[in-house]
C-alpha cells in the first residue's frame, strides 16, 4: 500500500467521524484549560482586581517603600507560622506575640488597610466564582444524598 492510499483512508475515516459528531459534542470537546486562562484575563480586568492592584502600588510607594517593607515581613512571618500549624508543629507563645504586634503594626497602616479592603472584595467575587464553577458537584452530591436528617435518623 502506498503512503497515499493511507492517507486518503485516514481521510475519509476522519471525515466520516466528523460527520457523525454533533454540535454537542465539539463544544464538550473544549479546554476546559482554555476557559480557567480566560477567566483569569478577565479577572485582571475586573473593578475588584484593578482597585487591588492600584492599592498594592499605593503600598509599596508609602513612606518610600518602608510600609512595604512590613508589609513583606508581615506575609513571610505569616507564611511560616501556617506552613509550622499544617506539619503539626506547636506555636510558642514568643512567635504568636511577635506576629500579633507586627500585625498590629501593619493592620494600623492606612494603605495596608485599603489594601485588605481591595483583597475582601476580590476574594468575595473569586467565591462566588468558585459556588458557580463547583456548582456541578453541589448538585451531584445533593442529588445523590437525602436533605432530610430524618432518613438518616431511620437507618
Amino acid at each position: 500500500m502506498s503512503l497515499w492510499y493511507n492517507e486518503k483512508v485516514l481521510l475519509q475515516a476522519l471525515q466520516l467521524l466528523l460527520q457523525r459528531i454533533s454540535k454537542e459534542d465539539l463544544i464538550i470537546m473544549v479546554n476546559i484549560y482554555d476557559t480557567a486562562n480566560e477567566l483569569a484575563r478577565q479577572l485582571k480586568e475586573t473593578q475588584e482586581f484593578q482597585a487591588l492592584t492600584e492599592a498594592f502600588d499605593e503600598v509599596k510607594k508609602d513612606n518610600n517603600g518602608e510600609t512595604f517593607k512590613l508589609f513583606k515581613q508581615f506575609e513571610a512571618k505569616n507564611v511560616a507560622m501556617q506552613k509550622k500549624q499544617q506539619q503539626g508543629v506547636q506555636l510558642d507563645k514568643d512567635e504568636i506575640s511577635d506576629m500579633q504586634d507586627l500585625a498590629t503594626k501593619v493592620t494600623a497602616i492606612d494603605s495596608v488597610k485599603n489594601l485588605m479592603q481591595k483583597e475582601q472584595a476580590v476574594n468575595q467575587m473569586l467565591q462566588q466564582l468558585n459556588n458557580t464553577i463547583t456548582s456541578p458537584l453541589q448538585d451531584l452530591y445533593h442529588d445523590a444524598m437525602p436533605d432530610d436528617a430524618d432518613e438518616s435518623d431511620n437507618n
